[in-house]
């Protein structure tokens, strides 16, 4: 964040989304499943996942990297993900997306396939006719560079 502010034109605006647990689906699902069908995993600490859902949070990092605090901004944003059907692709992205998720499926027999029925069965709740939409949560978040 200190670089993206330091190579800004002077008032130039940067700003990013980030994900917000509670109301999103995919993580709610993804997380659940998970937590239900693999076998912890320890990993190097990390920061939290969700850390600049929390719009304090935001702000101090904003501050921190030396962006004008007057021009802090912050709007929760809900957007549905269309997926044609519980079992899509497009879900196994999210399964091909993390190594921490196949890690922690590979620690058990079936756990890679255990925690694939469960996310396809967390889908299958969000059925609309259309096929499938779920609610995915973010926080889209900005501040002026100083003039």
């Amino acid at each position: 964040m200190a670089e993206s502010c330091r190579v800004l034109a002077p008032g130039g605006r940067f700003a990013f989304t980030a994900s917000v647990a509670e109301g999103n689906a995919v993580a709610e699902i993804v997380d659940g499943a998970v937590a239900a069908q693999a076998v912890s995993v320890r990993f190097p600490d990390g920061p939290p996942f969700y850390r600049f859902a929390d719009g304090e949070e935001s702000r101090r990092a904003f501050a921190d990297a030396g962006f004008d605090d007057d021009s802090f901004e912050i709007e929760t944003v809900t957007a549905r993900w269309r997926v044609p059907a519980a079992g899509s692709c497009s879900m196994q992205s999210c399964m091909q997306a993390s190594a921490r998720l196949r890690c922690s499926g590979r620690s058990r027999p079936r756990g890679l396939e255990a925690i694939r029925e469960a996310i396809t069965e967390g889908v299958q709740r969000h059925a609309d006719g259309e096929g499938f939409a779920l609610p995915i949560v973010a926080r889209v978040i900005s501040a002026r560079s100083p003039r």
